[in-house]
Order: C-alpha cells, then structure tokens, then sequence
C-alpha cells in the first residue's frame, strides 16, 4: 500500500524568513519580487502473494524566483531536481536523478478571500546525467524507474524538454506568505525524450538512442486511486520581498 508524505523543509525556512521580515519592520506591496519553493515526497511497496516484489522512494524539490507584473500576472525561473530510488529483494537497481531549468508564468484566475484558483505555464529543459530505464511523468516532466525495469536494468542518459499548463491553489497567511498547492493531477502538456544508453545489455546494447515525443491532457484523477494523489500533488511557499 502506497505510503506518502509531503516535506515541510522549504516550508519551514520560508516561514522563518517571513517572520524575521516582518520583525524587522519591512513593508510588502503589490508588484515585488518573490522567492519560493515546493516540495513532495512518495514512498511505494509492491507486494505480490505477500512477497515484496519492488520498492520505490522519490522526492522532489523545486525553487523558484519571479517578479510580480501585476496584481494576476507573475513571471520568473524555476530549477527542480528530483530523485527517485528502485530496489528489489534481488537487486538495487540505484537512483534516477532529474534537474529542470526553465522560465514560467504564473496567472491568478479567481480570489475569494484568502484563497486564489491560479495557472501556470512551465517550460523546462530537463536532463538526467545517468539514471536507470524510464518512463516520463507528462505534467511533472520528472523521469521514473520504468515498470518491470528489474528484468532489464540498463542504464541511460536524458534530455528532455517539455512544455505544461496547470491549475494550482494558494491561501494567504499574511500579505507577504502565500502557501501554495501545485496540483500535477490535470493539465495540457508537450514533451520531447532524447534518451542514450551509456550501460547497456544483451537486448538494448550501449550507445542506442531512444527519442520520443507526447502531447495530450491528462487528468490522473481518473486512474489514480486516492493514495496516488499524494505523489501528485506537491506543497509549498511563495514568499514576497
């Protein structure tokens, strides 16, 4: 059964940050600049006839700044690594390591109150010096240990780019700190897989390129059942200075 949990650590410290500021006595208005970050964090156990068959642990972690246009608009640059560890009672199969880089635009759709519906388009390049098989995650663009990879671990480089409009909820907890949950379960999204095999095997030998390229909406709310919502969701900060 799927245990997962979300990371508080770039909460904390924007917290931290938030409240240091505003003993200081400094003022927040409307078309700053702003910092931030989001973060996730997953934990999977398969298990057939009550045998452990794989485990699988991932995190993400994404840190972003931008600038305020105006009151809905917000522009700026994001970079996430993610990471993601595939074991099986035989075999560890080691880590797949993600990092993004890539500019976004961020629009307010609806406030009420305290909470704000809001969009963002992403653009990322994404590349992954060395990592088991994969399989892309389409809103995400992060790159996961394929199924039924125990049976053939070979190993690949990645360079990806990929292109995604999301929704996402934030809540004001003061004029300066917003909370923000990225939801990564429904979107519109474009992505281009360039992927060389740098450890190979019998059947997919060193130095064969796989491309691949994916566009479509996807809405994961539709496949996943309540505990998978977890990996798909990530929590985080937006603090303005």
């Amino acid at each position: 059964m799927k245990k997962a949990l979300l990371t508080l650590a770039v909460a904390v410290m924007a917290l931290t940050a938030g409240a240091q500021a505003q003993e200081s006595g400094r003022k927040f208005n409307d078309n700053n600049w702003v910092i931030g970050g989001t973060g996730s964090f997953s934990h999977d156990k398969e298990e057939i006839a009550g045998n452990l068959a794989n485990e699988t642990t991932r995190y993400r972690i994404e840190v972003f700044g931008g600038y305020q246009l105006s009151d809905r608009w917000r522009a700026g640059l994001t970079f996430g690594y993610s990471n993601a560890h595939i074991t099986t009672p035989a075999l560890d199969l080691g880590h797949s390591v993600n990092y993004k880089v890539g500019p976004y635009v961020h629009f307010d759709i609806v406030k009420w109150k305290r909470w704000t519906l809001f969009a963002e388009a992403e653009f990322f390049y994404i590349w992954s010096p060395e990592s088991v098989p994969m399989e892309g995650d389409a809103i995400t663009g992060e790159i996961s240990p394929a199924a039924g990879i125990a049976a053939n671990p070979f190993t690949v480089k990645v360079n990806a780019f990929s292109f995604t409009i999301k929704p996402g909820l934030s809540f004001a907890l003061d004029k300066c700190l917003n909370i923000d949950f990225n939801l990564n379960l429904l979107g519109w999204y474009y992505a281009y897989n360039k992927m060389e095999v740098v450890q190979g095997t019998a059947t997919t030998p060193a130095g064969q390129e796989m491309n691949s390229s994916h566009c479509g909406l996807t809405l994961d709310m539709l496949e996943s059942s309540p505990a998978d919502y977890w990996e798909k969701i990530s929590i985080g900060l937006t603090f303005k200075f």
